[in-house]
Formats: C-alpha cells, sequence, structure tokens
C-alpha cells in the first residue's frame, strides 16, 4: 500500500522499512525508491539495505583517510619547499628594494635642502624609476615655482620703490608701516622719518576727522575706497592727492591692515581749471563769432535784397520788353544767392544748407517771379536731404536758377500742363548727379548755336566749370541737362 501511495507521485518517492536480508535471513532496514508508469500500469522499485550502505561507507572513509594523510604529508612537503623558495626570493629582493628606497629617501632629503634631482640610473626596479622621474618632474616645477615666486616678489619690490605712485601702508593704529620713494618724493619725508608715525603726519587738522572716519570703514565697513583730499607736505605745502586705499585680507579671513596708493593731482587739477577759463573763453569767443557770421549773412542777404529791389523800381520804368527780361534774369540771379544767405542765418550751422529745402524755395520763388501757379506745372523734384557747403551750394543753385528760368521762359506753354523735373542724388560716396528736364518743344541746332552765345549758357558752363562738373544737353523727346560733379 505504501508503494502504491508513493507509485501515485508523478515523481515518485523513498520509502523506508525492514525485510529479510539475504543470505542471513536477517530483518534488516532498507530504502526503496518507488516510481509508477501509468501507461504501462507498472510499478518499478529498486532499494539497499542500510547495514550495506554503512559498511560500503566505512571502507571508503578508512580508503579516503589513508590516501589523505599521503597528499598531506606530500603538500607539506610541496609547501616547505615553496616557503624556502620564496623565503630565498623574497629576502634577496628586500635587499634590493631596501636599497632603491634607500636611495630614494637619500634623494628625497637632498631634494627638500637643495633641490636636487633624483639618479634614475642607480635604481634597480622600473616601479622607483618611474616614481623617481615623477619626482624629478615634481622637483623642476617646484624650481620653477620657486623662480617665478623670486621674480614676482623682486618685481613686486621694485615696482613699488621704483613705482611714481605713492604706496603707503597702515595698520588698524593709523601707523604707517610701509612708504615707498615715490611717497618721499610726494610728501617729503624719508623712510625712516615716516615709518612708524601716525597718518596725521600728512594729514591737515581739517581733514583729520573724515580720514578717521574712513580707516573706520575700512577697518569694518567696506574693503575699499577711492577719495579725494588735501594733504600737507613736510615743508608745510597744501597738495591734493586722490586715494586708493584697500583693506587687506589673509585667507582665513582675516585683516591684516591697509593698503594705499596715492597720486598727487594738484598740478592736474590746475591744468583742468586753465583748460575750463580757456573753454569758457574760447566758448565765449566762438559764441560771438556766430553771431558776428550770422550778422554778416544777414546784411549781405538784406543788401542782396536792396539789390534785388533797385533792380524791380529799375524794370518798372522800363517800356522794353527785351530790358525787362534781362533785369528780371539778374533779379532771380541775386536772388537764388539771396536764398542761401537767408537759410544760413535761419540754421545753427553757418557753412551748410540743406540742399533739399533749398531747391523747393528757390523753385517755388522762380514760380512766383514767373507768375506760374501749382495747378499749370506738374513737378517732380526728387532732391537728397543733405547739407551742402556755401562753395557749392551757390553756384549749384545759380545753375538750377539759369536752367529752370529758361524752362519757364522758353518751354512753357499754355496749351498743355507743363511738366519740369529737377533731379539730385549721388553716385557713390563723392560723386553726385543732377538732371534737370522739361517737356517742352527744345530747340534745333540754329537755336542751340544762337544760345552758345547766350550769357545764360555762358553761365551755365562757367558754374559747372566752377565745380569741377561735366555737362551733357539733349533736345530729343526732352529737353535735358545732365551734370556730373
Amino acid at each position: 500500500m505504501e508503494e502504491r501511495r508513493i507509485a501515485e507521485k508523478q515523481e515518485g518517492g523513498f520509502i523506508y522499512y525492514s525485510w529479510e536480508k539475504p543470505p542471513t535471513d536477517k530483518i534488516s532496514p532498507k530504502v526503496s525508491f518507488i516510481i509508477g508508469i501509468p501507461e504501462w500500469d507498472w510499478i518499478i522499485g529498486t532499494g539497499v539495505y542500510l547495514d550495506t550502505v554503512d559498511e560500503i561507507t566505512a571502507i571508503e572513509v578508512r580508503k579516503i583517510y589513508k590516501a589523505l594523510i599521503f597528499q598531506l604529508i606530500g603538500l607539506l612537503l610541496f609547501i616547505t619547499l615553496i616557503f624556502l623558495f620564496i623565503y630565498t626570493r623574497f629576502k634577496k629582493l628586500s635587499e634590493t628594494v631596501s636599497k632603491d628606497i634607500s636611495i630614494i629617501n637619500n634623494c628625497f632629503s637632498k631634494a627638500e635642502i637643495g633641490s636636487e634631482p633624483f639618479v634614475t640610473q642607480k635604481l634597480k626596479y622600473n616601479e622607483f624609476s618611474v616614481i623617481a622621474e615623477h619626482a624629478n618632474k615634481m622637483i623642476s616645477r617646484q624650481k620653477k615655482a620657486e623662480r617665478e615666486k623670486e621674480d614676482y616678489m623682486i618685481r613686486l619690490r621694485l615696482q613699488r620703490e621704483q613705482s611714481l605712485l605713492a604706496y603707503v601702508d597702515w595698520n588698524f593704529d593709523n601707523k604707517i608701516i610701509g612708504w615707498n620713494p615715490a611717497a618721499e618724493n610726494i610728501f617729503g619725508y624719508s623712510q625712516e622719518e615716516a615709518l612708524g608715525k601716525n597718518f596725521d603726519l600728512i594729514i591737515p587738522d581739517f581733514e583729520k576727522s573724515d580720514v578717521e572716519n574712513l580707516f573706520q570703514d575700512l577697518g569694518g565697513k567696506i574693503n575699499q575706497a577711492i577719495h579725494t583730499n588735501l594733504n600737507i607736505t613736510k615743508d608745510g605745502q597744501i597738495i591734493t592727492c586722490e586715494w586708493y586705499n584697500n583693506n587687506l585680507i589673509d585667507d582665513s579671513g582675516n585683516a591684516l591692515g591697509i593698503t594705499a596708493i596715492a597720486v598727487d593731482i594738484t598740478e592736474k587739477l590746475r591744468r583742468q581749471h586753465e583748460i575750463e577759463v580757456k573753454n569758457t573763453q574760447l566758448g565765449k569767443s566762438i559764441k560771438e563769432k556766430n553771431i558776428l557770421l550770422q550778422e554778416v549773412h544777414h546784411r549781405v542777404k538784406n543788401n542782396m535784397a536792396v539789390i534785388s529791389s533797385m533792380i524791380a523800381l529799375q524794370s518798372n520804368t522800363i517800356t522794353n520788353t527785351h530790358m525787362k527780361e534781362l533785369l528780371q534774369s539778374s533779379q532771380n540771379r541775386i536772388q537764388s544767392m539771396t536764398m542761401v544767405h537767408e537759410n544760413i542765418y535761419k540754421n545753427e550751422s553757418l557753412s551748410e544748407v540743406n540742399v533739399n529745402t533749398y531747391v523747393l524755395e528757390l523753385i517755388e520763388s522762380l514760380m512766383q517771379s514767373f507768375d506760374l501757379f501749382d495747378n499749370q506745372i506738374e513737378l517732380n523734384i526728387d532732391v537728397l536731404d543733405i547739407n551742402l557747403e556755401l562753395d557749392l551750394l551757390i553756384p549749384l543753385g545759380m545753375i538750377i536758377n539759369e536752367i529752370v528760368s529758361n524752362s519757364f521762359k522758353y518751354a512753357y506753354r499754355e496749351e498743355k500742363i507743363f511738366e519740369l523735373s529737377v533731379i539730385l542724388k549721388n553716385i557713390d560716396s563723392d560723386k553726385m548727379y543732377m538732371n534737370i528736364s522739361d517737356n517742352g518743344p527744345g530747340f534745333n541746332d540754329d537755336e542751340t548755336e544762337a544760345k552758345e552765345g547766350s550769357i545764360g549758357l555762358m553761365l551755365i558752363r562757367g558754374l559747372v566749370d566752377q565745380i569741377d562738373g561735366r555737362l551733357e544737353i539733349s533736345t530729343e523727346d526732352r529737353t535735358v541737362y545732365e551734370i556730373y560733379f
């Protein structure tokens, strides 16, 4: 029944029981493994008597103990040999390592005293040679750092000694503990006379309270301060110095004292005062000159206006139409120059006039002179909004006056809308281009030849030469004047 119960388990199992042991017929304990095979409806098992296992195990244990004893004896012998070999090698290695370590220790001792490099050729082991090489690099860097530090300290000392600026060091008892040659030159006291003295050595009585307050602030509230105050020299002179004060703080945050750099600015202030006085006088002179120039331009404008009025009065007494036209032309020429001086008088600049404003006013003045109105003329004015100097603007204005006057005089027709175009633009940084054209009938070669001798065209060509320009005239579809200057 126990076998059947175990056989019902898929994985099978063990059963323990007692059974007759052949050939002794003695009842002995036994263990069997049972597994079932359902598809055959079989139970298969196999077993062993436990006392047989104990006997076999005892025999095998005795064999193992015997073999183990022989193995232990052999192992002890092997370990003893290995130990002797290692001891011998270690002793030799230890002697060699001790020698290398001794060399390195001696080198480190010498390096600490005199920064002598390691002699790597005496070392037997590569590891110690590597250490020695790195140590030599460290010593080299240390030597370089020491040289740089020494150079820096020398430069720092020379900077203080040779500086044109006064270096003064104070402690928090307001005692002078540092005094360079520049301080001797500025204040007159030698280093022996200044060291250990109170700050009031160079501070006049009326400045002492302010300086005391500053020193108190540097001791607690602030770390840096720039101030200007009066100082007194050894011979009693009062000078003005600019001070740059700095509270010295070490790496632990402890305040060590105050170092100050002083600059004597007495002479600088005196020169600044002189310059301010001169600038004031110069400004006054320039203002007076500007007023005078404005007055000159105003009077020139007035004088030209008087001349223009006299020509107009003279024109009213003449009945000859040709003579009237000649006087009108002269009056327009004078008016073109008058307008330049009038614009200058109005402007802040006394040397330049806005060309766009000037051309618009000139065209408007000419239209009034010829009794023309906006509804009779289609204007195209495209002029740069820039300022031009008088030497260029006056001849340019007279050129525009002559060409536009000729257009109104010879090209204008009442039966159609009259078109007038004035263009002024830049070609590049130092060249300009002006185009004045109308839609009048133009003139033929005979008329051109006749006009070549007219005073108007002579004026135009002369004025173009005056501004180093080039004139081109075209009369194919429209009358076009092109000027490059």
